[in-house]
This record gives C-alpha cells, structure tokens and sequence, in this order.
C-alpha cells in the first residue's frame, strides 16, 4: 500500500480549533484528515435532518 503525500494546507487554525480536533483524532483513533472529514461530515448530516424537520414543522401548522 503506497503512503498517501499530504501537502500543506495554506491555513492556520485557531488553538481551540486544534485542540477540538485532537479530541475527534483520539476518539476515532485517525489522524487529521480523517477526524476533520468525520466531523464534516456529521455536521452536514445534523443540518440537513434539522432542515428537514424544520420544514415539517411548517407544514403542519
């Protein structure tokens, strides 16, 4: 299996930030990419079911 080169992102992020994705990294046991990817990811799926139950709560009143 070849090792993936990673490039610089070009970006800096705040402390909190860091730290709040070391938190995801030690819970996935994965390294950055993939605990930023994974909480992408959730949060577009907690979105979009609150957009959708949002729209059903105006429908029915």
């Amino acid at each position: 299996m070849k090792k993936q080169k990673k490039r610089a992102r070009g970006y800096r992020l705040f402390p909190q930030t860091q730290k709040q994705i070391a938190k995801i990294q030690k819970l996935l046991n994965a390294d950055s990419d993939k605990a930023i990817a994974a909480a992408c990811s959730f949060f577009l799926k907690e979105h979009s079911e609150l957009k959708d139950k949002s729209k059903i709560l105006i429908t029915n009143l």
